[in-house]
């Protein structure tokens, strides 16, 4: 007879776990309220102040931050986690953009937030930094950055470009001459005579 008390003891204790965890599930899901004060006051902050150096669609994470997606976000850089949600003071995205700290201040200083911008980004942390935003998992935008890093003009080999053909040739007496005098043709422009270029 014990044993049996125990089982549903047991199940009991189980049963209330899923209803606290669902309950905890259900209260992580933003109201419309934190919605809207997302909509309005964070995201045009994330959007205009911060992609342009932390974000997978710029290709940029400077400091291994990517601010473009909630998980992203909360996972961090570098440095580690950048919000804990419901703590500012613990948050080193918010220590980051209130200039406390000389090494860490985004965005750089001639950019700073406004105080109203800061003010709104400690509310949404204190409110537990509601985002619907969606992206899956952190470590595969590295390797998007890393992809769209390696696809930058400035890591692709040299190729010898074609020459624009031109019709003054008599002018041209270097390959580069032939790109200076495309586009002073271009623009209208009459090239110097030959004896007024120094060579």
């Amino acid at each position: 007879m014990k044993k049996c008390w125990q089982g549903v003891t047991a199940v009991r204790v189980t049963a209330v776990a899923i209803l606290i965890s669902a309950a905890a599930l259900k209260a992580a899901e933003p109201t419309p309220a934190e919605l809207d004060f997302f909509e309005k006051k964070i995201r045009p902050v994330l959007t205009d102040k911060c992609y342009s150096c932390h974000s997978v669609a710029e290709g940029k994470a400077k400091g291994g931050l990517v601010v473009d997606t909630k998980e992203a976000l909360l996972k961090g850089g570098d440095t580690g986690p950048s919000i804990v949600p419901g703590d500012a003071e613990k948050s080193l995205f918010i220590k980051a953009i209130r200039y406390t700290d000389a090494d860490l201040r985004m965005p750089p200083s001639n950019k700073k937030l406004s105080t109203q911008e800061i003010a709104d980004l400690e509310q949404w942390v204190k409110m537990g930094a509601p985002d619907p935003r969606k992206g899956g998992d952190p470590d595969k935008w590295q390797e998007q950055l890393a992809a769209a890093e390696r696809d930058h003009w400035a890591f692709k080999p040299v190729k010898k470009p074609a020459l624009p053909d031109v019709k003054m040739k008599g002018w041209v007496a270097t390959p580069v001459d032939n790109f200076i005098l495309s586009s002073w043709m271009k623009q209208r422009c009459s090239p110097p005579s030959r004896r007024t270029v120094a060579h």
